[in-house]
């Protein structure tokens, strides 16, 4: 067990299996990038970029939309994203729960049945644990 928690430790993704986002889908918030928000790409990214204008928060601390002249943007495609940060929550997003820093990130992704995903785990591919195999032929015997 220790071996396979060293190997999952070692793991050098940002992200992937063993780091979890803690956001449920469709909330935004202040420190989003604005690409986040429906309707806005790469090329109406780069503008806003070139306007200062990278997070919601920036969006969100705009009071009057209509004052704002952004080169390449209509006022009204401007307002409809200014509309959307407004629903951003008034907190920044909550860090990514990273499994691996745990001493048992096995436990810290599955909870209760972390043994059980630990046995299907590589590491133990090749060995069964022994009061499984011993149950096994009680429960195939009885037969």
């Amino acid at each position: 067990m220790a071996a396979e928690f060293l190997r999952v430790k070692n793991l050098t993704a940002k992200a992937g299996y063993w780091v979890e986002t803690n956001r449920p889908n469709g909330v935004f918030y202040l420190d989003d990038p604005i690409n986040m928000l429906k309707g806005v790409g790469k090329v109406m990214s780069k503008k806003l970029l070139d306007s200062n204008f990278k997070t919601l928060s920036d969006l969100k601390g705009i009071a009057n939309p209509d004052s704002v002249e952004i080169t390449g943007v209509p006022k009204s495609k401007f307002k409809n994203i200014w509309n959307l940060a407004q629903g951003c929550l008034d907190v920044n997003s909550p860090p990514p729960i990273d499994h691996r820093k745990s001493d048992n990130p096995y436990l810290s992704k599955f909870g209760d049945r972390w043994e059980t995903q630990l046995r299907k785990s590589s590491a133990f591919s090749h060995c069964v644990v022994i009061t499984e195999y011993i149950e096994f032929i009680r429960e195939q015997s009885a037969m």
